[in-house]
């Protein structure tokens, strides 16, 4: 096991980030709110705005989900699997459902604190960001079985 080089962790958030906003723009096109089609044609900042705020929650939700979900089922997100990269907890225990919980809810509060959390990597030796060291996580680039 090695530790999974930055460079392919901000490939795999990009890609993450992109499956993210895909889902969530089907997700609201399946709601088919009038209130979101008329801010859309309004072409109002304010009425955008408040369109997205009104929908917040549910983002975070869905990459709430999508982060504990993916990384307890397969230890890593469609991004990381991607690369080819795995979160595998600090001790070689194997992932449980709270390991993944705790690193999906601290990563989401990194993302709402202007990213402060993921900064946190750049500066340790084992280029762990804030969610991993609240759930004893490490990244690394490993072959799964």
């Amino acid at each position: 096991m090695n530790i999974a080089p930055l460079g392919k962790r901000v490939i795999a958030f990009g890609i993450d980030e992109i499956i993210l906003a895909t889902l969530f723009t089907i997700v609201l096109l399946v709601i088919d709110e009038p209130e979101i089609m008329a801010a859309a044609q309004s072409g109002s900042n304010l009425e955008i705005q408040k369109v997205v705020s009104k929908f917040l929650m549910q983002y975070v939700v869905i990459k709430f989900l999508y982060h504990m979900i993916f990384v307890y089922l397969y230890g890593a997100s469609l991004g990381k699997l991607a690369v080819k990269i795995y979160c595998v907890r600090a001790g070689g225990d194997d992932m449980d459902i709270a390991t993944a919980a705790i690193r999906a809810a601290v990563r989401v509060i990194s993302e709402t604190i202007f990213y402060m959390g993921f900064l946190v990597a750049f500066f340790t030796n084992s280029r762990q960001s804030l969610h991993d060291m609240a759930a004893k996580t490490l990244v690394v680039e490993i072959e799964k079985e």
